[in-house]
């Protein structure tokens, strides 16, 4: 995915523009570029910006990373223990009771 500036056009009517999200480097036409590599049954992300094009401080460049998932309750758990079990915090008591 990726974010093409003006001076590109419509890079949908244009297949060398198009392209060039996939090239590896920064592309004067290309603002930012999202992407998802799957290798090895793992999945990694990366995020470009062209800095020439966007301010860094708004805009993160992300280095690749290794997304890895999460299971914190599988869906059986949720429903035998209650949704959000864990995750509800006790009433106290108020004074007197």
């Amino acid at each position: 995915m990726g974010e093409f500036t003006k001076e590109a056009g419509n890079p949908l009517e244009k297949e060398d523009v198009l392209l060039k999200i996939a090239e590896e480097g920064a592309s004067s036409l290309i603002a930012t570029k999202t992407l998802f590599r799957f290798e090895n049954n793992r999945l990694y992300y990366r995020r470009d910006v062209n800095e020439s094009l966007r301010d860094l401080e708004v805009e993160h460049p992300i280095k690749e990373s290794e997304i890895t998932p999460l299971i914190d309750q599988t869906w059986t758990e949720v429903f035998f223990y209650g949704i959000g079990n864990k995750h509800i915090a006790k009433p106290t008591p108020k004074r007197g009771q």
